[in-house]
């Protein structure tokens, strides 16, 4: 007997998935996937960055732990910022990696791991009430 693929069959099994709202479906998209998706003007041309590359409609992490850590005016909070920056920095034994290791899941990490320990003291110039605030 001859076996063979036939797209149409695959369509109408995937269809019958799709119709049924029984059946939960995920999705599995891999990292830099959001980077796909481009930032257009009203009149849905791209929009160029200073580069002239199309810019992304979310931007990467890099540049997303930048705009985020500029917009903290708090002295308080960017004393704490460097420390943890410090910190991070510190603990990457691999040069390499070390310029990257201050992006937002780091920084989330080691805020939450401070918040766990702090009790009524303080850490990076902060109580557990202020570090809550970051």
């Amino acid at each position: 007997m001859e076996q063979f693929h036939d797209p149409r069959e695959a369509i109408r099994g995937l269809q019958q998935i799709l119709i049924n709202n029984t059946i939960r479906i995920g999705f599995l998209f891999g990292a830099g996937t959001s980077m796909a998706a481009y930032l257009t003007d009203k009149n849905g041309e791209y929009i160029y960055d200073e580069r002239n590359r199309i810019k992304p409609l979310i931007p990467g992490v890099k540049k997303m732990t930048n705009e985020i850590i500029s917009s903290i005016t708090e002295e308080d909070f960017n004393k704490a910022l460097d420390i943890i920056k410090e910190e991070l920095e510190e603990a990457e034994e691999d040069e390499r990696k070390r310029e990257n290791v201050f992006m937002l899941e780091n920084i989330i990490s080691s805020i939450d791991q401070k918040i766990k320990v702090i009790g009524q003291g303080e850490l990076c110039g902060l109580n557990k009430e202020r570090f809550l605030r970051i």
